[in-house]
């Protein structure tokens, strides 16, 4: 190989490294990004579990839950699909000039309709490029401007309790094959807060129930992207 050969291959050799530097230089970079927001989301996730330890009655838990999930993660909407037998626990009368704390926020359908409804699915069901949302789980003035949902069923002891629903505008946040740890977390604690809700509405008082200590934690690690379906603006 003659002198002008050797230079040629050494700038060729020098600009492939220089390449490779710099896509593992900007893989780290979005490596810590990604663990940093994983973190902050887990964070989010056990502020929630002490958020519902608070609420001490299903209007205020489906408020105060939806309005944080909104607030906490950027999602354009939330809301809870009970099963019926969570009726018993709303007010029997509200009184007519104070507005509902889950006016479009929280809806009922039988346990057997929710159990058809995800007998296909293990898990959170999520759809992306949506014309609208999904009738049963968004008030109507919400489904014209849903693109994308997350439909997140809550299950206690083998029953659906209900769903967990958020929709975006964003037609790909959420997309059927994404990872869902976080969601089935949030569901296992929304899930206990529920039941221990209905609990206290039906047995008397000094009954033991549930606790979320009980639950299992979750791995630390994870693309957030392709993990939360949540936490991404």
């Amino acid at each position: 190989m003659n002198k002008r050969n050797l230079v040629l291959a050494s700038k060729i050799s020098n600009t492939t490294l220089r390449r490779d530097v710099m896509v593992l230089r900007n893989n780290l970079k979005q490596l810590i990004t990604t663990s940093k927001r994983n973190a902050e989301i887990q964070q989010k996730i056990d502020e929630m579990g002490d958020l519902v330890l608070q609420c001490g009655d299903l209007e205020n838990l489906v408020a105060r839950v939806s309005s944080a999930i909104k607030e906490w993660f950027g999602i354009s909407s939330a809301t809870f699909c009970l099963s019926d037998d969570f009726r018993q626990l709303m007010p029997a009368v509200a009184p007519q000039h104070i507005p509902s704390l889950t006016a479009d926020r929280l809806f009922f359908l039988p346990s057997e309709k929710l159990g058809e409804i995800f007998s296909m699915h293990s898990g959170p069901v999520l759809r992306g490029r949506l014309e609208h949302g999904s009738v049963h789980f968004f008030g109507i003035r919400e489904l014209k401007r849903i693109r994308s949902e997350a439909l997140i069923p809550l299950v206690y002891d083998g029953a659906y309790v209900g769903t967990l629903n958020l929709g975006s505008n964003d037609p790909v946040r959420y997309q059927e094959g994404a990872a869902t740890d976080y969601l089935r977390r949030l569901a296992q604690i929304l899930a206990l807060a529920l039941v221990n809700l209905r609990l206290r509405h039906l047995v008397p008082e000094g009954i033991s129930a549930p606790t979320l200590e009980a639950l299992p934690a979750l791995p630390s690690d994870g693309n957030l992207e392709k993990t939360t379906g949540i936490g991404r603006g």
